[in-house]
């Protein structure tokens, strides 16, 4: 194989490691907020959800929690598959392109869930309800979850303006 090859082979098994590490570490970071209440408890504990309300977010939460399992499984067998065809002798340009493609439309998926499970969790919340909802859901999408860190009501970007 040629250097440009062993390159390209190099960089994606570098990104795909710290993808792996990324994965490994938000599912720890997931399981030890999940046993905590997390800040998903503390927004639940916020709303104030009533009985119904409760049953329903945990059922969304169980049915996502389900797809992303599977999904998680799907990503580990393409990114094997990526691999091994990475360091074959002949790598195969159109299979690579193929794997690739068929893990973009996994995270696709996963990304759609986690919509529509929003929009379903949104739906059933009373409009006060909303209004505690909205920025703690524009601190956890679009800062990462991090929290305390200014945005809230009425800040810039938020979706309660």
């Amino acid at each position: 194989m040629n250097r440009r090859v062993w390159i390209l082979v190099f960089l994606l098994s570098v990104s795909f490691n710290i993808a792996t590490l990324g994965v490994v570490a938000f599912s720890l970071r997931s399981r030890a907020q999940d046993q905590s209440g997390g800040p998903e408890g503390e927004v639940r504990q916020e709303l104030q959800l009533s009985a119904a309300q409760q049953e329903t977010f945990d059922r969304l939460r169980e049915t996502f929690q389900q797809q992303r399992a599977r999904q998680d499984t799907g990503m580990t067998a393409l990114r094997e598959a990526l691999v091994r065809e990475l360091v074959a002798d002949q790598p195969d340009a159109a299979r690579i392109d193929s794997l690739l493609d068929q893990m973009a439309r996994g995270q696709a998926q996963v990304q759609r869930s986690l919509v529509d499970r929003i929009l379903q969790e949104t739906a059933v919340l009373r409009p006060e309800q909303r209004i505690v909802f909205a920025p703690w859901l524009e601190r956890r999408l679009l800062r990462g979850g991090r929290t305390g860190d200014g945005a809230g009501r009425g800040a810039r970007g938020s979706f309660t303006r």
